[in-house]
């Protein structure tokens, strides 16, 4: 090329690979910043069916980028592999019906065939389980593109395989099992998110480099019920469980249903969760599951930096397990000696009477007090706004929003003790956000707006609520209004 021709070309077609790659990292985020929700799932516009417009402009910016110059298309092209995640939630082809998932697994299957340097380039893959998905993952000779794909991603970071699924380990196809056992042995597989009770944990544990591991919740379908979980953690007992020769470097659990599950790691496999560092549980039936959280956290007493509680169910209230219980059994937090940052989420109607579970809240709460490392701390309170105490009521303290002004004072006299400016010199934040639910089923329904706590009438002030903590340089209180 003359002299004269690379004067007329943009400086950046001089820069050398290793900086083109670097910028093509740095669009990419940018491309999934832009749509969080749905960005990394709009990798697969080229199979052939409809992605929502959102999802689809999310990677413009890297798909143009491909266009640009041969230099260019190889260092973009990769990173618009680098997510893919294969479901049929809101994608439909032309003729207006869903995607089956089996047509997409075929069509991926059908794509790394074609050009194998695909599957080095996926550091993401994700499942999404419908009833087609469970089919196949049932019945013999259907499951041989879900086992290629798998056997050709040798290079994931991250799997995840969730949705509305009832299926277990011993539901699965010997061909699905095994392929599910060779991702886990990845060496390069550091994030693991899955169905609850779909992998055993000789299975997920056996993971060489496994720092983050989330259990989700099988999406409730109305007309099927979910069975306890008690049979398959039997099951799970009887499977060999290699203790490693160094503790796992499991770094973060989530947990958000089966929390009887907790037990059996205490118990079975304890030196997988030496090094715990973060811990997030969602307890939808206190009065059950107390008792195994409990116990789980001496397990990991000497290691833990965040916790994460979410009491109840936050989207749709939990039925009652006893609606008169005497008393709730509480969390002590005291032994958990390197505990920097403690959130807890409180849902209204989660499974017991109000006033017991307040008071557990209240004695769980009160136990950070012994914790001289902790940095921050927030209670995440969703409370029910159906209805304000009036003259007409014939108790207002039965009603739930009456409630909540004496609950907040009750906090502010167990928390009092954090103004102690030398006993907890690592504190930097105290924070309380409530968020008032209440129905429309208008144009707001579904909506969340942030209001100042001054704007609430019905609501004492901030300095009335909080008697102690409201002159607290490090006290936050944020109040949310969302519609059902």
């Amino acid at each position: 090329m003359p002299p004269s021709a690379l004067r007329l070309q943009p400086a950046i077609y001089q820069l050398p690979n290793e900086i083109l790659t670097e910028i093509a990292a740095y669009v990419n985020q940018i491309s999934l910043d832009e749509d969080p929700s749905n960005a990394k799932k709009a990798t697969l516009t080229k199979f052939d069916f409809w992605v929502p417009e959102a999802s689809r402009k999310a990677v413009t910016t890297l798909e143009n980028c491909t266009f640009v110059s041969r230099r260019f298309h190889d260092a973009f092209r990769p990173f618009l592999y680098r997510f893919v995640n294969l479901r049929t939630h809101r994608v439909r082809h032309g003729n207006g019906r869903p995607v089956s998932i089996l047509r997409l697994l075929k069509n991926l299957r059908a794509l790394l065939d074609r050009e194998p340097r695909i599957a080095r380039w996926i550091r993401v893959l994700g499942f999404w389980v419908d009833f087609d998905f469970e089919l196949m993952a049932r019945r013999a000779g259907s499951h041989s593109d879900f086992g290629a794909i798998l056997s050709k991603t040798t290079s994931l970071t991250s799997f995840r395989i969730d949705g509305y699924a009832l299926l277990s380990w011993q539901d699965l196809r010997p061909g699905v099992q095994a392929a599910l056992e060779g991702v886990c042995r990845l060496r390069t597989l550091r994030e693991l998110r899955v169905v609850t009770r779909l992998l055993p944990p000789a299975v997920f544990l056996s993971a060489p480099s496994l720092c983050r591991l989330e259990l989700v919740d099988a999406r409730a379908v109305e007309g099927h019920a979910r069975p306890g979980i008690q049979g398959q953690i039997i099951s799970w007992s009887g499977m060999a469980l290699k203790e490693l020769k160094s503790p796992l470097g499991l770094r973060s659990l989530s947990c958000h249903q089966d929390l009887e599950l907790l037990q059996f790691f205490r118990d079975v496999s304890p030196w997988a969760f030496g090094r715990l560092e973060r811990l997030v549980l969602e307890c939808k039936h206190p009065q059950s599951e107390t008792s195994f959280i409990q116990d789980f956290l001496q397990v990991v007493e000497g290691s833990l930096e965040e916790l994460d509680i979410r009491f109840g169910d936050m989207f749709g209230w939990a039925p009652l397990e006893d609606p008169t219980p005497q008393s709730l059994p509480s969390l002590d937090f005291a032994r958990l000696v390197k505990l920097r940052r403690a959130k807890l989420s409180y849902g209204c109607k989660a499974g017991v009477d109000d006033q017991v579970y307040e008071d557990m809240l209240i004695d769980t709460l009160a136990s950070l007090r012994s914790i001289d490392t902790v940095e921050e701390v927030e209670l995440y309170l969703p409370w029910r706004r159906d209805y304000v105490s009036s003259p007409d009521a014939d108790d207002p303290s039965d009603i739930e929003y009456a409630r909540l002004p004496a609950f907040l004072r009750r906090l502010d006299g167990v928390w009092s003790g954090f103004r102690d400016g030398g006993g907890y010199r690592s504190l930097k934040s105290i924070k309380i956000c409530i968020e008032l639910c209440g129905q429309d089923y208008g144009e707001r329904e579904g909506s969340m707006e942030l209001i100042a706590p001054e704007d609430l009438v019905d609501l004492p002030s901030v300095e009335d609520l909080f008697p102690t903590l409201h002159s607290f340089e490090q006290f936050r209180y944020e109040t949310l209004q969302s519609f059902y």
